[in-house]
Parts: structure tokens; C-alpha cells; sequence
């Protein structure tokens, strides 16, 4: 083997690789010798439909004597990339792996591999699914980097392996055809076996990061025009819909229950469009300026700084509505049942006890010691559904943290809103006898002569609102529809699973 092909065969199988395999050289040398003594009647066929036909009955001769074939295609892909020799690889490499893993994955989903049991087929053709996957989307987009510290360089595929799927027409746009069907299988498969990756724990137990994958299939876009210049208008825009579907479903029902932010936000943004990315931009940038005008105030007091800071959030969530008018995706970052439950937490905070924001000097150390227990509970909570979740190690200590922050953020400027705009209206004042002045409102807080030392601090008052708020956003989930804290804001789901 040159030293490309064989470079060209490290970086794949280090893409491949499943680390909870235990190495096994004596089997996997075996099944190298047997490969490369029905090799020589495959190559010699000449379409692509007749060589995985003749890979099929070349791996079902060796299974009969041999199952252990079919263990070692399925669990140690990365060892057959390494050790088949050139006889096998050095012409047609990724063709020639395409092929084998058609062949041996149609005998696993078929039952009709001598020897194994029912079990073992089921087993085998799960793993089958990712390998096949990885192969197939090599010419759209890089492989899944299993090491981050050390990525994988870039895996070209020549244009005559790709002609040589073309079962023998010998035109690009019908390469493409056949190759664009070959993975668009190949990602439905690998897609319904993530989505019930539980019932698959051998082959969950032997990915070293699930979401290194998830984050591969949503951001694989199978489209013509990856492979050439697009011959068909439609089939681009199709293909384009399609991986959208796909990329969503991963994002809403992979990625965000397991508190994966950042990954998830990164392949929701690229799925939106100039108006909908731009919009988003904005409620973020107004959001913060929000942020900004209460920290100002809080130095400067003014008379119009905390009436602007909660304009403002107000503003910047009627910009997020806008986003997500334009593209349903925008809302998915924004973890918006948080804030839907923060406003109904909010309200029952003025209902249940409608004097909560008086207190004198005194009451403001209990207050503001409330306010981050308070908070610090909504936090808990969170680190115990995403443990629950499959979260573990560091990211368990810095996911929970991070959607809490959002989370509290989201409950900051929702409080502010609602302390502005609407507890002055709605909150009950206490009752008064004959001749007394009227009691002071909870929209003291803003005027221009404050709360009289009857109330506490505005610093004080807007932190036990926005950890009551969060704390009930958070909790809130329980009674919802039973989907995490970072679900989507949407109840139905039009899907056989959840």
C-alpha cells in the first residue's frame, strides 16, 4: 500500500474506531486473509450491484466456517480499514469499503449470516448502521472527530471511486443518484438507531461520545451540489428540506435534552435564514442592553433607567416572536419554556403573598440569602435531570450551570417586565383602615421617590423575583408535557418516537 493509501486509511479508521472494542489481532487478522481470498472475484464485477452481491455470498462462505467474520466487520471497522491490503484497497479504496459494508449490512438486517443468532444479527446491525454512515457521507462533509485534541484531517474520495458506484453508466449525475440514495439510507438507518439508542446499549456503551455523532448527522448535508455543480434545481432544494428535518430532529430530541447548548445553537444557526439569523441577532443584542440600562441604574439611579431597562426586555422578546415567526428553529436556543414558566411564577408570587417586596434594612440579608437558595435549588434540579439525561463528568458540571445561567437570565428580564408593567396593575395592596394614607404599591420601585424604606433594596427585590421566577420555570417542567427544561416550546410531535 502507498503511503497515501495508507495515511488516507489511518485517518479513516481513527473516525471509525469504536474505543469500548477490545483489540483482538489474531481475529481480525483472520478475517483479513479470508477477505482477500474472495476478493479477487469481487473486483472482477462489473457493476457495483454485482460486486455487493458477490461480497454477500463471499462473507456468507466464510461465515459458515468462520462467524467470527461478521464480529469484526460490525465491532472493529477501524482494524479492517488498517489491515486489508492493497490487493483490496490500493484501487477503488472507499468504493471497495462501500461495497463490503453494503454486502455484510443487508446479510445482518436480512438474519441470513450462517451461525449468529437472532440477537447477533440485531446487535451487529446496529453497529453495521454507523459504519455504513460514516463511509457514505465522506463525500459530503469530514467524518466525526472522535478526539477533539487531535482532528481528523481532511478524507478526500477520488472521482473514480465515485464513478465506480455508478454501476456502469459512466455519467456524473447518475453517480450522484445512486450515492445520494446509498446515504440518504444510510443517515434514516444511523438516525433511528441514535433515536433509540437505549435499546442498544453494547453499541452506546462502545461510542466514546454519542454527541460527537449526533452533531456529524446534523451537520452532514447530503446535497448534489456537494459532489459537483447541481444538474437539478429541485433535487438540491429536496435534499436541502430533507437534512433540515433531520438536523431539527436531532437538535430538539438529541442534542437539547442532553443540555447540549452550544452544539445544538451552532447547528441551529446554520439552518436559518439571513432574516431569522439577523433577528435573533438583534433580540440577543437587545437583551443585553436591557442588562445593561438595570446595571446602570443600579450605579446611577435615575428616573427612567429601570422604566428603559424593562422596555427593553420587552422589546427583545417581541423580537424573538419575530424570529421565530420567520424560522420556527430561532425559538429552539432560547430555551423559551424557562420564560413562559418564570411569567406564570412571577404571577403566582403576587398572588400568594402580595406584600413580598416590603421589609426594612433588616430584612434584606434573610431576603437576599432566600433568593439564592432559591436559585441554587433551580440549579439542582437541573444537574439532576441532565445526570438522567446520560450527562456526565465535567460537561455535568458545566451544562446544568450554563442552561441555569440562561435560565435565570431569561427570569431576570422577565422580572423585570413584570415588576414594571404588570404587578403595579394586578398585584393586590393591603388593605387600609378609615382616615390611614394609602399603603405604598410595589410600583414604588421605579418612582422617582422610591419605596420610603418600606420596601427592599431594588437590588434585593429583583433578585428574589427573578430566583422565584426561575425556580418556578424550572420546576414547572414536572407538570408540563414530561420533556427536560431544554425542550422546545411545543407540545405534539408528529413521530412514531419521542
Amino acid at each position: 500500500m502507498s503511503a497515501d493509501h495508507r495515511a488516507w486509511a489511518e485517518r479513516l479508521a481513527r473516525s471509525l474506531r469504536l474505543p469500548g472494542v477490545p483489540p483482538a489481532a489474531a481475529d481480525t487478522d483472520a478475517a483479513r486473509q479470508d477477505l482477500l481470498g474472495g476478493s479477487a472475484d469481487v473486483q472482477g464485477r462489473a457493476s457495483s450491484t454485482e460486486r455487493i452481491a458477490a461480497w454477500r455470498e463471499a462473507i456468507q462462505a466464510i461465515a459458515a466456517h468462520r462467524p467470527g467474520i461478521v464480529r469484526v466487520l460490525a465491532y472493529r471497522p477501524a482494524d479492517v480499514v488498517e489491515r486489508l491490503t492493497p490487493a483490496v484497497l490500493n484501487t477503488s479504496k472507499w468504493c471497495t469499503l462501500v461495497e463490503l459494508y453494503e454486502a455484510v449490512f443487508e446479510l445482518t438486517t436480512s438474519g441470513t449470516v450462517p451461525g449468529l443468532s437472532a440477537h447477533g444479527h440485531r446487535v451487529a446491525a446496529a453497529h453495521l448502521t454507523r459504519t455504513r454512515w460514516i463511509l457514505l457521507s465522506l463525500p459530503f462533509a469530514p467524518p466525526p472527530v472522535l478526539d477533539a485534541a487531535t482532528p481528523v484531517p481532511g478524507i478526500s474520495v477520488p472521482a473514480d471511486d465515485l464513478r465506480r458506484l455508478e454501476d456502469g453508466s459512466g455519467t456524473a449525475p447518475a453517480a450522484h443518484r445512486r450515492l445520494l440514495s446509498l446515504a440518504q439510507q444510510a443517515r434514516d438507518d444511523w438516525a433511528a438507531v441514535l433515536a433509540t439508542i437505549e435499546d442498544q446499549p453494547q453499541l452506546a456503551a462502545r461510542i466514546s461520545d454519542l454527541e460527537t455523532d449526533l452533531v456529524h448527522l446534523a451537520s452532514a448535508p447530503l446535497l448534489p451540489s456537494r459532489l459537483g455543480p447541481p444538474n437539478d434545481g429541485h433535487t438540491e432544494r429536496d435534499a436541502q428540506a430533507v437534512h433540515r428535518a433531520v438536523a431539527g430532529h436531532i437538535v430538539q430530541r438529541q442534542l437539547l435534552p442532553r443540555f447540549a447548548w452550544w452544539p445544538a445553537t451552532h447547528a441551529t444557526v446554520r439552518l436559518l435564514g439571513r432574516s431569522a439569523r439577523l433577528t435573533t441577532a438583534a433580540a440577543a443584542t437587545v437583551l443585553a442592553a436591557s442588562t445593561a440600562l438595570f446595571v446602570l441604574a443600579s450605579i446611577s439611579p435615575s428616573t427612567w433607567a429601570h422604566t428603559a431597562a424593562a422596555g427593553t426586555a420587552a422589546a427583545g422578546y417581541a423580537l424573538i416572536v419575530a424570529a421565530t415567526a420567520l424560522d420556527r428553529a430561532a425559538a429552539w436556543p432560547w430555551m423559551l419554556r424557562q420564560p413562559a414558566g418564570a411569567a406564570i411564577g412571577l404571577v403566582s408570587l403576587a398572588a400568594l403573598a402580595p406584600d413580598w417586596w416590603r421589609g426594612g434594612p433588616g430584612e434584606t440579608g434573610p431576603a437576599a440569602l432566600a433568593a439564592l437558595g432559591i436559585a441554587a435549588t433551580g440549579i439542582g434540579y437541573l444537574v439532576i435531570e441532565a445526570a438522567n439525561h446520560g450527562v456526565t463528568g465535567l460537561r455535568l458540571a458545566r451544562r446544568p450551570l450554563g442552561i441555569g445561567l440562561l435560565g435565570l437570565a431569561h427570569a431576570f428580564w422577565v422580572a423585570l417586565v413584570g415588576l414594571r408593567f404588570l404587578l403595579p396593575v394586578f398585584a393586590e395592596n393591603p388593605d387600609t383602615q378609615p382616615g390611614e394614607p394609602a399603603p405604598l404599591s410595589v410600583a414604588c420601585w421605579y418612582a422617582d421617590t422610591g419605596c420610603q424604606g418600606q420596601g427592599l433594596p431594588i437590588l434585593t427585590m429583583v433578585a428574589v423575583a427573578t430566583a422565584w421566577s426561575f425556580a418556578a420555570g424550572v420546576f414547572l417542567q414536572i407538570v408540563w408535557d414530561d420533556q427536560p427544561a431544554t425542550a422546545p416550546l411545543a407540545h405534539v410531535s408528529w413521530r412514531r418516537t419521542g
